[in-house]
Protein backbone atom coordinates (compact mmCIF):
# COMPACT_ATOMS: atom_id res chain seq x y z
CA UNK A 1 0.00 0.00 0.00
CA UNK A 2 0.95 3.44 -0.70
CA UNK A 3 0.65 6.41 0.92
CA UNK A 4 -1.57 7.47 -1.81
CA UNK A 5 -3.93 4.62 -2.02
CA UNK A 6 -5.15 5.31 1.84
CA UNK A 7 -5.70 8.61 1.52
CA UNK A 8 -7.54 8.22 -1.79
CA UNK A 9 -9.36 6.21 -0.14
CA UNK A 10 -10.27 8.23 3.12
CA UNK A 11 -11.32 11.12 0.45
CA UNK A 12 -13.63 8.70 -1.56
CA UNK A 13 -15.79 8.17 1.89
CA UNK A 14 -17.04 11.66 2.33
CA UNK A 15 -15.06 15.09 3.01
CA UNK A 16 -15.98 17.89 5.47
CA UNK A 17 -15.48 21.71 4.99
CA UNK A 18 -12.93 22.95 7.58
CA UNK A 19 -14.41 24.93 10.88
CA UNK A 20 -11.69 26.42 12.97
CA UNK A 21 -12.06 26.14 16.69
CA UNK A 22 -13.70 28.68 18.99
CA UNK A 23 -14.70 29.11 22.35
CA UNK A 24 -16.76 26.07 24.26
CA UNK A 25 -15.02 23.90 21.50
CA UNK A 26 -14.19 20.40 22.92
CA UNK A 27 -11.87 17.92 21.16
CA UNK A 28 -12.13 14.41 21.36
CA UNK A 29 -9.84 11.40 19.94
CA UNK A 30 -10.00 7.86 18.76
CA UNK A 31 -7.41 5.62 17.44
CA UNK A 32 -8.55 4.35 14.01
CA UNK A 33 -5.47 1.55 13.26
CA UNK A 34 -1.46 1.32 12.88
CA UNK A 35 -1.22 0.01 9.46
CA UNK A 36 2.38 -1.89 9.42
CA UNK A 37 3.00 -1.90 5.17
CA UNK A 38 6.24 -0.24 3.82
CA UNK A 39 4.83 3.19 4.42
CA UNK A 40 3.50 2.38 8.39
CA UNK A 41 1.17 4.86 9.59
CA UNK A 42 -1.30 5.49 12.71
CA UNK A 43 -4.60 6.75 11.60
CA UNK A 44 -6.05 8.74 14.43
CA UNK A 45 -9.83 10.64 14.24
CA UNK A 46 -10.36 13.64 15.62
CA UNK A 47 -13.61 15.34 16.47
CA UNK A 48 -14.54 19.08 17.41
CA UNK A 49 -17.81 19.83 19.18
CA UNK A 50 -19.85 22.96 20.70
CA UNK A 51 -18.97 25.93 18.88
CA UNK A 52 -16.60 24.45 16.33
CA UNK A 53 -17.85 21.60 14.05
CA UNK A 54 -15.43 19.66 12.78
CA UNK A 55 -13.81 16.51 12.09
CA UNK A 56 -11.02 14.90 10.69
CA UNK A 57 -8.19 11.75 10.55
CA UNK A 58 -4.63 12.58 10.98
CA UNK A 59 -2.06 10.28 9.56
CA UNK A 60 1.38 9.97 11.19
CA UNK A 61 3.56 8.29 9.06
CA UNK A 62 6.13 6.57 11.39
CA UNK A 63 9.75 4.96 10.81
CA UNK A 64 11.08 3.39 13.78
CA UNK A 65 11.55 5.90 16.57
CA UNK A 66 10.75 9.18 14.39
CA UNK A 67 7.98 10.57 13.13
CA UNK A 68 8.46 11.20 9.00
CA UNK A 69 5.39 13.36 8.37
CA UNK A 70 1.76 14.21 9.73
CA UNK A 71 -1.07 14.71 7.59
CA UNK A 72 -4.96 16.13 8.28
CA UNK A 73 -7.36 15.13 5.46
CA UNK A 74 -10.97 16.62 6.07
CA UNK A 75 -13.71 13.88 6.66
CA UNK A 76 -16.70 13.66 8.44
CA UNK A 77 -17.31 11.06 11.29
CA UNK A 78 -19.44 8.94 9.67
CA UNK A 79 -16.71 7.69 7.22
CA UNK A 80 -14.41 6.39 10.05
CA UNK A 81 -15.79 3.31 10.71
CA UNK A 82 -15.12 2.94 6.38
CA UNK A 83 -11.68 3.86 7.47
CA UNK A 84 -11.60 1.17 9.81
CA UNK A 85 -13.11 -1.20 7.77
CA UNK A 86 -9.96 -0.69 5.07
CA UNK A 87 -7.45 -0.77 7.33
CA UNK A 88 -8.30 -3.92 8.50
CA UNK A 89 -7.46 -5.49 4.79
CA UNK A 90 -4.04 -4.27 5.27
CA UNK A 91 -1.05 -5.59 7.19
CA UNK A 92 -1.89 -3.93 10.26
CA UNK A 93 -1.16 -4.17 14.34
CA UNK A 94 -3.90 -4.50 17.01
CA UNK A 95 -3.24 -2.24 20.47
CA UNK A 96 -3.75 -3.48 23.87
CA UNK A 97 -5.92 -1.67 24.90
CA UNK A 98 -6.47 0.24 28.48
CA UNK A 99 -9.05 2.74 29.58
CA UNK A 100 -9.64 2.07 33.57
CA UNK A 101 -7.36 2.83 36.42
CA UNK A 102 -5.51 4.92 34.48
CA UNK A 103 -4.09 6.76 37.39
CA UNK A 104 -1.99 4.43 39.38
CA UNK A 105 0.53 2.28 37.45
CA UNK A 106 -0.42 0.40 34.27
CA UNK A 107 1.00 -2.92 33.66
CA UNK A 108 1.54 -2.97 29.46
CA UNK A 109 3.73 -6.39 30.31
CA UNK A 110 4.96 -8.24 33.08
CA UNK A 111 7.96 -6.78 33.93
CA UNK A 112 6.73 -3.09 32.11
CA UNK A 113 5.43 -1.01 33.91
CA UNK A 114 3.51 3.33 32.84
CA UNK A 115 2.08 5.56 34.48
CA UNK A 116 1.57 9.94 34.71
CA UNK A 117 4.51 11.58 35.32
CA UNK A 118 5.02 14.70 37.24
CA UNK A 119 6.62 17.87 36.57
CA UNK A 120 10.06 19.02 37.60
CA UNK A 121 10.11 22.03 39.77
CA UNK A 122 12.03 23.97 37.22
CA UNK A 123 9.07 23.00 34.70
CA UNK A 124 6.50 24.17 37.44
CA UNK A 125 7.91 27.00 37.68
CA UNK A 126 7.85 28.22 34.12
CA UNK A 127 4.83 26.98 33.97
CA UNK A 128 3.49 29.41 36.55
CA UNK A 129 5.24 32.16 35.15
CA UNK A 130 3.91 31.67 31.72
CA UNK A 131 0.52 31.17 32.65
CA UNK A 132 0.98 34.41 34.45
CA UNK A 133 2.65 36.49 31.56
CA UNK A 134 1.05 35.21 28.82
CA UNK A 135 -1.65 32.06 29.70
CA UNK A 136 -2.99 31.43 25.92
CA UNK A 137 -3.99 28.40 24.93
CA UNK A 138 -1.50 25.23 24.75
CA UNK A 139 -0.97 25.84 21.25
CA UNK A 140 1.52 28.66 22.17
CA UNK A 141 3.08 26.59 25.15
CA UNK A 142 3.98 23.73 22.68
CA UNK A 143 5.56 26.86 20.50
CA UNK A 144 7.40 28.16 23.03
CA UNK A 145 8.53 25.35 24.75
CA UNK A 146 8.57 22.00 22.32
CA UNK A 147 9.17 18.71 23.77
CA UNK A 148 10.87 20.38 26.99
CA UNK A 149 7.15 21.68 28.04
CA UNK A 150 5.62 17.84 27.98
CA UNK A 151 5.46 16.03 31.10
CA UNK A 152 6.41 12.46 29.70
CA UNK A 153 4.69 9.49 31.50
CA UNK A 154 7.42 7.56 33.77
CA UNK A 155 7.88 4.16 33.08
CA UNK A 156 9.88 1.11 34.48
CA UNK A 157 11.70 -1.66 32.76
CA UNK A 158 11.86 0.34 30.00
CA UNK A 159 12.33 4.17 28.20
CA UNK A 160 10.17 5.82 26.05
CA UNK A 161 10.49 8.50 23.36
CA UNK A 162 8.07 10.96 21.89
CA UNK A 163 7.26 10.13 18.24
CA UNK A 164 4.49 12.86 17.82
CA UNK A 165 1.92 14.86 20.24
CA UNK A 166 -1.11 16.88 18.76
CA UNK A 167 0.00 20.78 19.24
CA UNK A 168 -3.26 21.92 20.36
CA UNK A 169 -3.08 19.71 23.40
CA UNK A 170 -1.73 20.42 26.92
CA UNK A 171 0.66 18.20 29.08
CA UNK A 172 0.89 19.53 32.23
CA UNK A 173 -1.03 18.66 34.69
CA UNK A 174 -3.09 16.24 32.22
CA UNK A 175 -4.31 12.65 32.82
CA UNK A 176 -4.81 9.63 30.82
CA UNK A 177 -8.23 8.65 28.67
CA UNK A 178 -7.42 5.93 26.91
CA UNK A 179 -3.76 3.89 26.30
CA UNK A 180 -2.83 1.88 23.40
CA UNK A 181 -0.15 -0.58 23.76
CA UNK A 182 1.84 -2.70 20.54
CA UNK A 183 3.31 -5.29 21.92
CA UNK A 184 4.59 -5.83 18.37
CA UNK A 185 6.27 -2.95 17.02
CA UNK A 186 6.88 -1.26 21.33
CA UNK A 187 4.75 1.98 19.92
CA UNK A 188 2.29 3.28 22.92
CA UNK A 189 -0.37 5.71 21.74
CA UNK A 190 -2.28 8.09 24.60
CA UNK A 191 -5.13 9.95 24.28
CA UNK A 192 -5.01 13.01 26.86
CA UNK A 193 -7.35 14.74 28.06
CA UNK A 194 -6.94 18.20 30.43
CA UNK A 195 -9.62 20.39 31.34
CA UNK A 196 -7.60 23.51 32.25
CA UNK A 197 -10.20 26.13 30.51
CA UNK A 198 -12.95 23.65 31.22
CA UNK A 199 -14.98 26.87 32.69
CA UNK A 200 -14.35 28.98 30.24
CA UNK A 201 -12.70 28.46 26.62
CA UNK A 202 -11.69 24.97 24.99
CA UNK A 203 -10.76 21.96 25.85
CA UNK A 204 -7.05 20.90 25.93
CA UNK A 205 -7.00 17.35 25.39
CA UNK A 206 -4.51 15.78 23.13
CA UNK A 207 -2.66 12.63 22.22
CA UNK A 208 0.73 11.69 23.07
CA UNK A 209 2.26 8.49 20.47
CA UNK A 210 5.71 6.92 21.78
CA UNK A 211 8.08 4.33 21.50
CA UNK A 212 10.08 2.12 23.82
CA UNK A 213 13.72 2.40 23.35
Amino acid sequence: MTKTVLIVVILSLGVSAPTFAGPSCNTSFRFIGFVTESDSAFIIGVRNEGECSDSHVVRIVVQSDSATSVQEVRIGMESWNGVTKFIETLHHEEPVVFSDSLDDWISLESDLKMRLGTPSQDLQAKFAKWKKAVGFGAWYWNRDEGISGIVMPEIRGGDLKLISFYPQGLYYNYRFERVCYFPRSGYVFIITHNDRYADEFDSENGYLLLRLQ
